[in-house]
Parts: C-alpha cells; structure tokens; sequence
C-alpha cells in the first residue's frame, strides 16, 4: 500500500486554475488505467489557493506498470503542467509505505528532491475511491 498526499499553494488563482485543470485530467486517466485495482483513489480538495491530491496503490509493486500506461496519457503537456515548480509557492509530497516498498518509491521519485517518505499507516479503508475534485 502506498500513499501519496500532495499539497500544492499557489502564487495566485490563474496558476491554480493552470495546476488543477491538469490534475483533474490527470486524475480522470488513473481512473481509466486504475480499472485493474492498481489505484484506489485520485482525489483533489481545495483551500483558498492551495489544493491538495490523494493519490492511494493498494499494490505497490504495480507501481513500475504506471510509467508504461502513460505512454497514452491524451495530454501530454500535462505533464510540464503538473511538474512546473515555478506555478507554486509552496509544495508539499508525502508518501506513505510500508518499509520494503521505500526502495521502488524512491527510485520512482528521484528527480523530486522535495518528497518525504515514511512508514505512516495509510489504509484503502479510509480514503474514498473518488477521482477528480471533491
């Protein structure tokens, strides 16, 4: 089980209108390629100029298959979009994981110099299989 909590705030309504749009297309192709139980959830909540994603695998060694479902991804761009640290001010990313799947986390991550990772419970249970905003 992994979990990803990302906290996104942003310099002004624009850049997270930019940032979000891109989410929300992206949380909508999880949901197409998560069918096979690979993601729980891909869910967005907004707070003034921040928003934060949740993003649960119920399965962490799915994870290497991600990289090959988005060789479809419609949108590309998205990508430069989502991963532009200059739209925000501040970002946050926490994963959560069981001690023997911090290795593939982290070699999947590597280029995030900003990602924390512990060993925090994060059960399906407890998270609503939603994907977009809430």
């Amino acid at each position: 089980m992994i979990g990803q909590i990302v906290t996104r705030t942003f310099k002004d309504q624009a850049q997270k209108d930019e940032v979000t749009g891109a989410n929300i297309r992206f949380a909508d192709f999880f949901k197409k390629v998560g069918e096979d139980g690979s993601i729980h959830c891909c869910s967005g909540k907004e707070d003034g100029l921040a928003v934060t994603w949740t993003v649960v695998f119920p399965d962490a060694s799915k994870m290497g298959d991600l990289k090959s479902k988005f060789k479809d991804y419609p949108t590309p761009a998205d990508f430069a979009i989502i991963k532009d640290e200059h739209l925000h001010m501040k970002i946050d990313l926490v994963f959560s994981c069981a001690e023997e799947d911090l290795p593939i986390l982290k070699e999947l991550n590597k280029e995030r110099d900003y990602a924390q990772f512990n060993h925090d419970s994060f059960a399906v249970a407890d998270h609503e299989g939603h994907f977009g905003m809430q």
